[in-house]
Parts: structure tokens; C-alpha cells; sequence
């Protein structure tokens, strides 16, 4: 299980969004793993049950975001560039 904080996470190079809106419905392909991420942008990534990861795999997935007074207009796309052990 990988916890990555909020200055690392989601929104980290999102300059104008300050929180995740919705991030209970932010899911990735099982075949991945699970993925918890919370309002700050900070996520848990838990590879547990993942099937054919290998280093150097993007995990994708969609994210909605706000600047605390407007949402964004159309989502964010996150990626998380899977390192294995060694």
C-alpha cells in the first residue's frame, strides 16, 4: 500500500483546483488494484490484488475538481507511474 500526501498527490500540478470533488466515485480498473483518494488530492494506492503490473505501468483515471468557488469545466486526467519493488 502506497499513501501519497496532498502536496504529492492528485492536485499537485493542478495550480488552480484546490479540492476533489467527488473523490469517492474515483475508481481505477481493478486489474490495477484500489485506489482511495480524498478531497485534499492525496491518495492511497493499494496494489494488493493487482493482475500484470509491471514497472513503468500508468495507472489513469478521471478526477473533477474545484478553485473553491467554480467547478472545472471539464476533468482532470491523474496518472501514477508504478515503480516495483526491487
Amino acid at each position: 500500500m502506497k499513501e501519497v500526501s496532498a502536496i504529492e498527490g492528485i492536485l499537485a500540478n493542478d495550480p488552480a483546483a484546490v479540492a476533489v470533488l467527488n473523490p469517492e466515485s474515483i475508481t481505477i480498473d481493478p486489474k490495477y488494484g484500489t485506489i482511495e483518494v480524498h478531497e485534499d488530492g492525496s491518495f492511497v494506492y493499494d496494489p494488493t490484488e493487482a493482475r500484470g503490473l509491471y514497472n513503468g505501468a500508468y495507472v489513469i483515471f478521471k478526477y473533477s475538481a474545484t478553485n473553491g468557488y467554480c467547478e472545472a469545466k471539464n476533468q482532470g486526467t491523474a496518472k501514477i507511474q508504478v515503480r516495483c519493488k526491487k
